[in-house]
Protein backbone atom coordinates (compact mmCIF):
# COMPACT_ATOMS: atom_id res chain seq x y z
CA UNK A 1 0.00 0.00 0.00
CA UNK A 2 2.49 2.34 0.92
CA UNK A 3 4.54 1.27 -1.85
CA UNK A 4 1.87 2.43 -4.54
CA UNK A 5 1.85 5.61 -2.44
CA UNK A 6 5.46 6.05 -3.08
CA UNK A 7 5.13 5.23 -6.71
CA UNK A 8 2.56 6.99 -7.15
CA UNK A 9 3.96 10.16 -5.78
CA UNK A 10 7.38 9.45 -7.66
CA UNK A 11 5.26 9.50 -10.84
CA UNK A 12 3.01 12.99 -10.31
CA UNK A 13 6.26 14.44 -9.30
CA UNK A 14 8.18 13.76 -12.25
CA UNK A 15 5.18 14.60 -14.49
CA UNK A 16 4.92 18.33 -12.82
CA UNK A 17 8.88 19.17 -12.90
CA UNK A 18 9.11 17.55 -16.31
CA UNK A 19 5.73 17.50 -18.30
CA UNK A 20 6.78 20.14 -21.31
CA UNK A 21 10.04 17.75 -21.62
CA UNK A 22 8.31 14.54 -22.02
CA UNK A 23 5.02 15.72 -23.84
CA UNK A 24 7.73 17.28 -26.55
CA UNK A 25 9.73 14.04 -26.43
CA UNK A 26 6.96 11.35 -27.73
CA UNK A 27 5.42 14.13 -30.10
CA UNK A 28 9.21 14.09 -32.19
CA UNK A 29 9.80 10.45 -31.49
CA UNK A 30 6.05 10.01 -33.22
CA UNK A 31 7.22 12.83 -35.82
CA UNK A 32 10.53 10.82 -36.59
CA UNK A 33 8.46 7.36 -36.47
CA UNK A 34 5.84 9.27 -39.22
CA UNK A 35 9.09 10.94 -41.25
CA UNK A 36 10.28 7.13 -41.46
CA UNK A 37 6.85 5.37 -42.29
CA UNK A 38 6.43 7.73 -45.14
CA UNK A 39 9.65 7.30 -46.44
CA UNK A 40 9.58 3.58 -46.07
CA UNK A 41 6.26 4.32 -48.42
CA UNK A 42 7.81 6.41 -50.87
CA UNK A 43 10.61 3.24 -51.30
CA UNK A 44 8.07 0.39 -51.63
CA UNK A 45 6.32 3.19 -54.31
CA UNK A 46 9.38 3.71 -56.30
CA UNK A 47 10.24 -0.13 -56.08
CA UNK A 48 7.01 -1.25 -57.38
CA UNK A 49 6.92 1.57 -60.35
CA UNK A 50 10.65 1.14 -61.08
CA UNK A 51 11.61 4.77 -60.65
CA UNK A 52 14.74 4.63 -58.94
CA UNK A 53 16.36 8.10 -59.96
CA UNK A 54 14.72 9.65 -57.39
CA UNK A 55 15.40 7.95 -54.56
CA UNK A 56 18.92 9.81 -53.45
CA UNK A 57 16.79 12.82 -52.80
CA UNK A 58 14.08 11.22 -50.89
CA UNK A 59 17.09 10.21 -48.40
CA UNK A 60 17.86 13.70 -48.45
CA UNK A 61 14.57 14.61 -47.56
CA UNK A 62 13.94 12.30 -45.18
CA UNK A 63 17.29 13.39 -42.93
CA UNK A 64 16.65 16.52 -43.61
CA UNK A 65 13.28 16.60 -42.31
CA UNK A 66 14.79 14.37 -39.27
CA UNK A 67 17.30 17.15 -38.72
CA UNK A 68 15.07 19.74 -38.72
CA UNK A 69 12.58 18.24 -36.42
CA UNK A 70 15.80 17.93 -34.01
CA UNK A 71 16.65 21.42 -34.40
CA UNK A 72 12.79 22.90 -33.57
CA UNK A 73 12.50 20.17 -30.48
CA UNK A 74 16.02 21.46 -29.23
CA UNK A 75 14.83 25.21 -29.62
CA UNK A 76 11.30 24.60 -28.39
CA UNK A 77 12.72 22.44 -24.93
CA UNK A 78 15.54 25.53 -24.72
CA UNK A 79 12.98 27.66 -24.59
CA UNK A 80 10.85 25.92 -22.05
CA UNK A 81 13.56 26.09 -19.48
CA UNK A 82 14.39 29.29 -19.93
CA UNK A 83 10.77 30.56 -19.11
CA UNK A 84 11.16 28.07 -15.93
CA UNK A 85 14.02 29.41 -14.76
CA UNK A 86 13.23 32.71 -15.01
CA UNK A 87 10.10 32.40 -13.49
CA UNK A 88 12.61 30.31 -10.57
CA UNK A 89 14.57 33.57 -10.27
CA UNK A 90 11.90 35.94 -10.51
CA UNK A 91 10.41 33.72 -7.43
CA UNK A 92 13.57 34.06 -5.54
CA UNK A 93 13.55 37.92 -6.01
CA UNK A 94 10.28 38.32 -4.59
CA UNK A 95 11.51 35.74 -1.68
CA UNK A 96 15.01 38.37 -1.62
CA UNK A 97 12.42 41.33 -0.75
CA UNK A 98 9.99 39.77 1.29
CA UNK A 99 13.29 38.81 3.74
CA UNK A 100 14.67 42.12 3.73
CA UNK A 101 11.39 43.57 5.21
CA UNK A 102 10.86 41.51 6.84
CA UNK A 103 14.78 42.18 8.74
CA UNK A 104 13.53 45.78 8.75
CA UNK A 105 10.58 45.45 10.23
CA UNK A 106 12.45 43.20 13.47
CA UNK A 107 15.77 45.70 13.23
CA UNK A 108 12.93 48.42 13.74
CA UNK A 109 11.44 46.41 16.80
CA UNK A 110 14.54 45.71 18.65
CA UNK A 111 14.72 49.74 18.91
CA UNK A 112 11.67 50.02 20.28
CA UNK A 113 11.20 48.95 24.31
CA UNK A 114 10.37 45.79 25.24
CA UNK A 115 6.74 45.65 26.72
CA UNK A 116 7.14 42.11 27.64
CA UNK A 117 10.58 41.89 29.13
CA UNK A 118 9.04 42.08 32.58
CA UNK A 119 7.57 38.90 31.72
CA UNK A 120 10.81 37.36 29.98
CA UNK A 121 12.42 37.77 33.43
CA UNK A 122 10.36 36.29 36.17
CA UNK A 123 10.80 32.74 37.22
CA UNK A 124 7.42 31.31 37.60
CA UNK A 125 4.36 32.83 35.51
CA UNK A 126 0.74 32.59 36.94
CA UNK A 127 -2.34 32.89 35.22
CA UNK A 128 -5.58 33.65 36.43
CA UNK A 129 -6.55 30.23 37.60
CA UNK A 130 -3.69 29.91 39.42
CA UNK A 131 -4.63 32.95 41.46
CA UNK A 132 -8.13 31.77 41.87
CA UNK A 133 -6.53 28.47 43.38
CA UNK A 134 -4.61 29.65 45.97
CA UNK A 135 -7.43 32.09 46.95
CA UNK A 136 -9.16 29.12 47.81
CA UNK A 137 -6.70 27.36 49.63
CA UNK A 138 -5.99 30.68 51.67
CA UNK A 139 -9.73 30.38 52.73
CA UNK A 140 -9.70 26.79 53.71
CA UNK A 141 -7.05 27.44 55.99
Amino acid sequence: MFNKFLNLTLVHYIWRRYKTRIVSTVVFVGFCLLVNLLHQDYIQYSQLHSEKSDLGLSFIFKWGTLVLGFVVYCYLNRATHAKQNYQKNENKGKQTENRMKLDDCEQQNHQKPDPFSALRTKEKLRSKADLLIDKQKTKKD
